[in-house]
Order: structure tokens, then C-alpha cells, then sequence
């Protein structure tokens, strides 16, 4: 058995020694704090005294080592011919890790035949211990020294050379292999991850491996290794991520030069190339012979160097994987949308080369298609952009030519509004291959002359409604292709207001030079510029309040219902769409809101000269809520997105979650906390019934949704059973409670559907209500995923995580927080579970749970209401 005797860790002191001629080649002392590296052990050379006491703790170590002539393995011990008149009389063998020298194991040992022999047998019993690499080392007494002298090979070479694989074991689902190696001389143990341990315990060459005749089956597929001359041990496929440096490893078996790789079922298959994600993967080699681990990348080996497709496979009705060669014929995969790898197998090139509107209600459209292959055009269509939804518009009216190695597709789309459906739709086309696959090809390109003009300006190529209620226009993505989208029309999109656009250009154009030119202007705003509630408001309220900066304005919609309030409280208050708010957004500095840039204007809106001047504004991101619940890929800093030049934080969590995963560097956030939390106070007692407020956030795969397929879905049909819950009023009635159902703004649309005849709820929708005052009276709150659930926590009110759709919202959204750990509330999944919480919350008096209110401190990093005061502070700094 192993017995754990732990050593006093030391640290080096280099000053050279000599205690006497037994160790006058010794170089150096280890003392308290040191390491056992492989700097240190290349520098060792110690010859042992015989008539050494026993080891003390606490003295200083010395690091040395025993040359031994030849060490074999056999059955469960290592046999090391070893000279016993160089051992010292009293000693010990241990297992030392290489990297921290107090971890370390006591083995049993005797001699036989002049050979010392080491016991294995017990390692079993602590390897869950022994993870790494591990020296043996005999350990000895000299005077006041311990002296560690590793078990080395009497040998001129440097080289790996492994004595036993011992085997493998699963720690936390993960396989772990073990096994006995010689490395520099020293004798060696390592236990380590399957995925490394070759090449910890092998000599590694890293060179191009070549093969030949890929064959694919049902489940299986085999290729021949053309440059070999001898079976390999062991030969195993290696799949790289490009963009994420994630590895699947797959194990195959040889059978000669020939590498067959099976799965035992589909299901065995699916699970694999579910372990795949999406994206653009390389294929690597390893083959072992002995000693030796060859890695390096598959190659097929030809003379002709071309990229082509090896296996294309239709993975389900979304995604297709495709198996290639690359320019210089090695192997790589891709998985992703079934258009973009179709794409891919045929190399094909589209453009969009004509595209103009007719009379208010047609597109024409010509189409340019190049490939490595002839294909069959079979239709075109536009297809809504979702992921929850599928939605096809077939364009009938086709022509295709083939001239000049290229195909030219020509038609008119002729507007029939009984299709529409918002928001974004994909120009594509059903093509089959020389090999009669069929696929959908998007159309991702367009010609320059196209490019501007639907840049210039989007109302002129828009076709709207005979009633004027809705819209549809082309618009260049962020990748200039171009996409359509459709959408309800806002009431001010107007010819008169595109005129007044321009006269505010060119009136700013004019006054430039002697007044803008003066002004350090900044703009505050809020969602869809129609509230007066967020931090937006607040900050400039602030601001506003304590004459800190003159030339800040407010933009809001005067048919907001915050319009009257805000407007008797400052001065600086500016009308949405009036001439002055044109020319501010020309001539301002800089936007501080709680939202995008975009909102300041037309979040829909991309081309335009209003659109053109937003996007080359600096901003301050004041955040509408914390970051952690939902991932916010729109808020990115990328190229071609309206990026922020400062982001406001709450927390030394949300700031490492935004450094992390937006793309912004600890000099664009500010952790300050929010300006709306400065005004918030509790006055849950204060009203005549205590509130509960209920508010759902919105779902990306259900934005514009029509009302038929809004009512069918798990989310209306979650929330009304909710709400027409008999448990539910009867808990209402018994505790004299209300509850305040809020409809997200983007579901504004749908408020008529919720028709509760039930006094004790009230159905709220966007500007109905101040979402601030409701927090601040309500005793609870009910939410999925929204933000606002951190105002209540904020305010030490407790929350209920309604999680129905999880699953759903973690594929399609993601939160950079474990749902599972990470809450600050009861999470539930049905309505029973809900009413459950609820009852003992009212029983609680609404008092939070302790181990919720223990996780504040980290949450928030201030609660002294001087958050806009370090904002603002903060901004002054930088602009």
C-alpha cells in the first residue's frame, strides 16, 4: 500500500555548497517554496552515502539521482538493476509529482536477485490521487539535508521510452490513461487525459499524413495510409474547430494500411456528429508505432490539387455537413445551414445584377449563377429568416438562360399581401446538382451600382400596402447581400418627412461651419424613442436637473404618454420627428441611451442619410438591464454593427461577462450601476393591495408573429393557463393580492388576446404603465429571463423564474449565467411549481430567501444612488 508522508516544500537557494565529498557535486539547495522542474532536474548529479539516519521533517532538501543499468516491467512490478553498494542504508522510494514536490506517495519495495522491485499493486487504491506526471525517487537522510534522488537510467539519449501502458479509468465521465515511461533518463509514472496521454509518454513527429480511396457506408467509412510500411498500433481521427479550438477525437481500427471508422448504430452516429458543432472543422492523424506518435494533418494524396467535395449527407431538415479537400488536398469538414454547405459542395457564386420597383407593386430582378458543375434551376423563393417558423414565398413568374458558363435567372415578384409575414426574408433558389442533390442556394451578393442605390435610401424602393398599413423593401445586410424585409409601417414614414429630412441636411450642412461645429451636443433617448422611464431618462434627468451640461436634449414622441411629464420638467425636451430633431441628430456628438443607437431613430431603418449620420455617432451604452440572462449577440463589437464607445456595468461579474463576450476592453465599461437604480425606493407597503408583477420577456423566434400562430404557441398558451388559474385567484382573493400582467412591447400586438375577467388582474401593455413605479410597488415579482427581475433583487424583493420554455430559450438564446447555479430566485417550470413558490412567499411575507440574499454583494458592486454621478464623471473623461 501507499502511505502518504508529506515533505516540507522548499525553495532554491542557488548559492553553490559542500557537505561533503559524497555530495561535493551538488549544486543547489531546494527551500520552502520551490518546484520540481525540468530545469532542475537536467542540473542534478548526486552520489548517495551508504551510512545515512533516517529522513527528519522540516530539514532542507537536496535533489539528486541514482544511476541504475536497466528497469523492466513484469506482471504488477518494476524490476531496476541497480547497484546496492550506491544506496543508502536507510531509505525510502516515492512517487514525487513533477510539479508540486509535497504531493507525493510512499511505495513498498524489496530486493530480489540484487534488483530492487517496486510494488505497483497499491497504485490502484489512490489513483484518483496521482493525476499528472510523477518521478520515483529514492528518499535518504545526510546530516541536516533530505535528500530526493530520482531513479534515472544509466543511458546517452534523450529520448521517450515507454516501459507499460497500464490501462484506463473514468474520473467526472472523463477517460484517463496510466502507464510507466522513461523521459530525459528518469524513471517515470504519468495518469493523464486519453486525448493527451500519447503524446505525453511518445516521441512526436509532426508531419503530413497521406491517404488515399475515402469509402463511405452507411455508418462506417474507411481511406487507405499510402505512405506507410507496417501496421500502426493505433490509429485515431482527430476533428479541430477552426474558430473554437474544441477537439473530437474518434477512434477507429487498422487492419494493416487500411483505417475503418464505424458506428455501432445511427443513433451511436447522430450522437457523434451532434458533438460537432457548426462550423468549419480540420482533420488530423495521430498514428502510434512503439515509441513514436506521428500527428499531423489527412492529405489526400493526389497530384491534382483542387478543393472539391468528398461526401456531402443532409443531416436533418436545417443543417448538411460536408466532408473536403481543401486548395492543397487536405481533408476538412463543415457542418452548418443547409444553404451555405450546398453552396459550398458546388462552389457556387450568385449576385443579384438587376433589381428595380414597378409601379408600387412589383420587384423585377435578374439573378447571375456560377458552379463547378452543371445544375438544374428549379425555382426561386423568398424565404423568411427564422428559427422557429418556416415561411416560403414562391416567386412563379422565372426565366433561366445559360450563356457564357454562367446562368442568368430573370422574373418579377408581384407583392400578394395575403403572405405577409415580418420581419426578415432571403432571395433563394432550388438548384440540383450533377449528382441529383437538390438544395436551396441563397443569393448572397449583388453588384456595387445595386449595393448603393438600395443603400441610398429605403423608402424609395419601398412598396407599401394598399392601405398604407404595411411595407416591404430591400435592404443590404451586414454581409452586402441583399435581404427583404417586411414590417408594419410606422405612421411618420411619409413622403412629407423624407422631405424634411432633407431640408434638415442641408439646413445643417449650411450651419456646420459657425454653430454645430461650436456645440458639443448629446442626444438621450429611450426604446423606440416613445418612453421617459429607463436609464436613458434618468441619467439625462440628472444631468438636466444639475445644470451639468447645456447642450443635452431628450428626444420622445409627443403622443407618449410620458410626453406631458417630462416636458414641464426641462427645457431641452425635443419633439421625435420634428425639424429640430432632425437637425440635432445631424449636428450631435454623442447618443447616451439605454438602447442601440437606432432607436434614437428607426431601429428597422439602415439606409438613409439619418441612418448614414446615427451610425458614425460615438455612443454610451447605458444598458436597459444587467447583462447575465441573456446572451446579446446584437451588442457585439463587430465590423458593420453600430458599436458603443463606452458600456455602464453593474458588477465586477457583468463586466468580466461583457469583456468576455462582446468584445469590449476594460477600458470601454464602466462598472458605475445604473441611473434609474439612484430613484428606486420600496413601496411595496405603501399601496392599498400588495402587488405582484408579473412581467414575461419576449422570444426572438416570435417577433412580429400573426396572431393565429401567437395564439397557438407554448408562450400564450403557458401564460393563459397562468392566468385563468383557479388556485391562482383563489390565492389573489384569500391574501387580498393583485397582480399586474405586463406585455412586452414587442407583443403590444397581442394585448386583446388576453381577455381575464378577474378583478384582482390587471392586463398592462407598453405605456400603459411606468415599469419603475410597478417594481417599486410590488411585493414579488414573476419573470422568465427578463433583466428588470435584477431591479426587484436590487431593491431586496423576491423573484420567481417562470422557466416553461428553458430548453427552447437556451438553444435559441443562451444566458451567460447557469440557469441551474446562478439565479437569484426560485426557478420553476409549470404552474403548479409556480403557485407553489407563490404560497410560501405570502406565507414569508414576501421576504427574500436567505441563500438569494447572501449573493447581492456580488451581484452589486454599489447601492449608494450615486450611479449617474460616476457615469457622467466617467463620460467627461472621454468625450
Amino acid at each position: 500500500m501507499f502511505n502518504k508522508d508529506p515533505l516540507t516544500e522548499h525553495e532554491i537557494n542557488k548559492d553553490e555548497f559542500s557537505v561533503n565529498e559524497s555530495v561535493k557535486n551538488a549544486s543547489f539547495f531546494i527551500k520552502q517554496g520551490s518546484h520540481l522542474n525540468r530545469r532542475n532536474l537536467e542540473r542534478m548529479s548526486l552520489l548517495i552515502d551508504k551510512h545515512q539516519p533516517h529522513i527528519k521533517e522540516n530539514s532542507e532538501i537536496l535533489l539528486g539521482k541514482v544511476v541504475v543499468d536497466n528497469i523492466y516491467y513484469f506482471d504488477r512490478y518494476l524490476s531496476i538493476n541497480v547497484n546496492k553498494n550506491n544506496l543508502p542504508e536507510r531509505f525510502e522510494v516515492y512517487l514525487v509529482n513533477n510539479i508540486e514536490l509535497n504531493s507525493h506517495f510512499k511505495m513498498d519495495y524489496f530486493f530480489q536477485d540484487g534488483d530492487l522491485c517496486i510494488d505497483l499493486e497499491s497504485l490502484k487504491a489512490v489513483s484518483d490521487q496521482i493525476m499528472g506526471e510523477w518521478s520515483f525517487c529514492v528518499k535518504s537522510r545526510y546530516k541536516n539535508y533530505t535528500l530526493i534522488d530520482l531513479i534515472t537510467k544509466n543511458s546517452h539519449k534523450n529520448d521517450l521510452c515507454v516501459l507499460k501502458d497500464l490501462g484506463c479509468n473514468y474520473f467526472n465521465d472523463e477517460v484517463y490513461c496510466s502507464g510507466l515511461f522513461i523521459k530525459n533518463s528518469t524513471l517515470m509514472f504519468c495518469q493523464t487525459p486519453e486525448s493527451s496521454y500519447l503524446k505525453t509518454t511518445r516521441n512526436i513527429e509532426k508531419k503530413d499524413i497521406y491517404i488515399n480511396d475515402f469509402l463511405f457506408k452507411k455508418y462506417s467509412f474507411s481511406f487507405v495510409l499510402t505512405e506507410i510500411d507496417r501496421s500502426p498500433e493505433l490509429f485515431r481521427l482527430i476533428l479541430f474547430s477552426r474558430y473554437t479550438n474544441k477537439k473530437v477525437v474518434m477512434n477507429t481500427q487498422v487492419k494493416g494500411n487500411i483505417v475503418e471508422c464505424f458506428f455501432d448504430s445511427k443513433e451511436c452516429m447522430v450522437k457523434f456528429i451532434d458533438n460537432v458543432e457548426n462550423g468549419r472543422w480540420d482533420i488530423f492523424g495521430e498514428i502510434l508505432f512503439g515509441d513514436y506518435l506521428i500527428e499531423g494533418r489527412l492529405v489526400l494524396d493526389s497530384d491534382v490539387q483542387e478543393k472539391k467535395g468528398l461526401k456531402y449527407s443532409n443531416l436533418n431538415s436545417e443543417e448538411s455537413l460536408l466532408v473536403y479537400t481543401t486548395d492543397t488536398n487536405k481533408l476538412s469538414l463543415v457542418k452548418g445551414k443547409q444553404h451555405n454547405v450546398f453552396r459550398e459542395k458546388n462552389q457556387v457564386r450568385s449576385k443579384i445584377t438587376q433589381l428595380k420597383k414597378k409601379n408600387n407593386r412589383i420587384y423585377e430582378f435578374s439573378i447571375e449563377l456560377e458552379a463547378n458543375c452543371d445544375l438544374e434551376i428549379d425555382k426561386v423563393a423568398l424565404k423568411l429568416r427564422s428559427k422557429d417558423i418556416i415561411r416560403t414565398i414562391e416567386i412563379l413568374d422565372i426565366k433561366v438562360e445559360f450563356r457564357e458558363n454562367k446562368y442568368k435567372i430573370s422574373g418579377t415578384y408581384n407583392i400578394n399581401w395575403d403572405d405577409f409575414f415580418p420581419l426578415y426574408w432571403d432571395l433563394f433558389i432550388m438548384v440540383f446538382d450533377d449528382s441529383n442533390e437538390g438544395g436551396w442556394i441563397r443569393v448572397n451578393g449583388a453588384t456595387k451600382n445595386i449595393i448603393k442605390k438600395v443603400n441610398k435610401d429605403y423608402f424609395k424602393h419601398a412598396i407599401k400596402s394598399r392601405d398604407g398599413s404595411k411595407i416591404i423593401y430591400p435592404y443590404v445586410t451586414f454581409g452586402n447581400d441583399i435581404s427583404f424585409m417586411m414590417r408594419e409601417r410606422e405612421n411618420y414614414e411619409t413622403i412629407s418627412n423624407k422631405v424634411k429630412e432633407t431640408l434638415a441636411y442641408y439646413t445643417y450642412k449650411l450651419l456646420k461651419p459657425v454653430y454645430f461645429n461650436r456645440k458639443d451636443i448629446w442626444l438621450g433617448f429611450e426604446k423606440f424613442s416613445k418612453t421617459a422611464q429607463d436609464n436613458g431618462y434618468a441619467f439625462f434627468s440628472y444631468v438636466d436637473k444639475n445644470q451639468l451640461h447645456e447642450n443635452f436634449y431628450f428626444v420622445i414622441d409627443k403622443n407618449s404618454a410620458d410626453f406631458d411629464r417630462i416636458k414641464k420638467e426641462s427645457n431641452r425636451i425635443v419633439k421625435f420627428m420634428s425639424f429640430k430633431y432632425l437637425l440635432l441628430v445631424y449636428g450631435s456628438k454623442l447618443l447616451v441611451s439605454s438602447e442601440t443607437k437606432r432607436h434614437v431613430h428607426n431601429i428597422r431603418i439602415r439606409s438613409g442619410r439619418v441612418a448614414e449620420a446615427i451610425n458614425q455617432k460615438k455612443s454610451v451604452f447605458l444598458q436597459h438591464g444587467v447583462t447575465a440572462l441573456k446572451k446579446s449577440d446584437v451588442f457585439k463589437k463587430s465590423k458593420g454593427r453600430g458599436n458603443f464607445d463606452l458600456v455602464v456595468a453593474t458588477s465586477d461579474i457583468e463586466q468580466d461577462i461583457i469583456i468576455n463576450n462582446w468584445n469590449y476592453s476594460s477600458d470601454e465599461i464602466i462598472t458605475t450601476g445604473f441611473s434609474r437604480w439612484d430613484l428606486l425606493t420600496d413601496k411595496s407597503n405603501s399601496v392599498e393591495k400588495r402587488k405582484i408583477f408579473l412581467m414575461p420577456t419576449w422570444r426572438t423566434w416570435m417577433e412580429d408573429m400573426p396572431t393565429d400562430d401567437f395564439i397557438k404557441s407554448e408562450y400564450y398558451l403557458n401564460y393563459l393557463s397562468l392566468l385563468t388559474s383557479e388556485a391562482l385567484n383563489r390565492l389573489l382573493i384569500d391574501n387580498n393580492l393583485e397582480l399586474v400582467y405586463f406585455l412586452h412591447p414587442k407583443f403590444k400586438q397581442y394585448i386583446s388576446e388576453f381577455k381575464i375577467e378577474n378583478d384582482n388582474i390587471k392586463i398592462k401593455e407598453f405605456l400603459d404603465i411606468k415599469v419603475n413605479e410597478e417594481i417599486m410597488e410590488a411585493s414579488l415579482m414573476i419573470s422568465d429571463y427578463s433583466s428588470v427581475t435584477w431591479d426587484m433583487y436590487y431593491l431586496n424583493k423576491p423573484v420567481i423564474f417562470y422557466q416553461f420554455d428553458l430548453e427552447k430559450y437556451m438553444e435559441y438564446e443562451g444566458s451567460y449565467i447557469d440557469m441551474e447555479e446562478d439565479l437569484f430566485g426560485d426557478r420553476v417550470k409549470n404552474v403548479n411549481e409556480l403557485l407553489f413558490e407563490l404560497e410560501y412567499y405570502i406565507k414569508h411575507d414576501f421576504a427574500m430567501k436567505e441563500s438569494y440574499a447572501t449573493l447581492r454583494k456580488d451581484y452589486f458592486k454599489h447601492f449608494d444612488r450615486e450611479n449617474s454621478k460616476r457615469i457622467y464623471d466617467e463620460i467627461k473623461k472621454r468625450f
